[in-house]
């Protein structure tokens, strides 16, 4: 085989390609799981295995505090699930509750898994947070 044959093969291949990214295979063949063939529950796989929802706790480990007057801020990282306005957690006996989430300078909506932001929380006394600890909200 030639450069030329090989070069016209490989541009043949590719608007082969092409023409199934852009208009879709012809042969539309979908694979299904057996537990979906016999009609299976969807928690219960054909091997036996049950699938179960684990509640992920929504930990955030603090990296640093500032008393801002009212509020209380907080700097650290989402270790699990995510966090979001009126969320509460205990601490020493106190309970706290985040009135705002932030990413930066930005207030945001929810912070999820690994992302690091601040949250200002809001308790009837000041509660001691220190740089390590790890808060649990609900």
């Amino acid at each position: 085989m030639g450069l030329f044959d090989f070069l016209k093969k490989a541009k043949e291949s590719l608007s082969t390609e092409e023409d199934l990214i852009l208009t879709g295979a012809q042969d539309s063949s979908v694979l299904i799981p057996n537990h979906a063939k016999n009609g299976a529950k969807s928690t219960e796989a054909s091997s036996g295995v049950f699938l179960q929802k684990v509640k992920q706790s929504n930990k955030f480990k603090v990296s640093g505090v500032y008393d801002t007057g009212s509020l209380t801020m907080v700097m650290g990282v989402v270790e699990s699930g995510k966090l979001k306005k009126k969320m509460k957690s205990k601490l020493i006996g106190k309970e706290v509750i985040i009135i705002d989430l932030k990413i930066g300078s930005n207030s945001v909506e929810e912070l999820l898994a690994s992302e690091e932001g601040s949250i200002f929380i809001k308790s009837k006394d000041t509660p001691l947070v220190k740089y390590g600890d790890i808060l649990e909200f609900k």
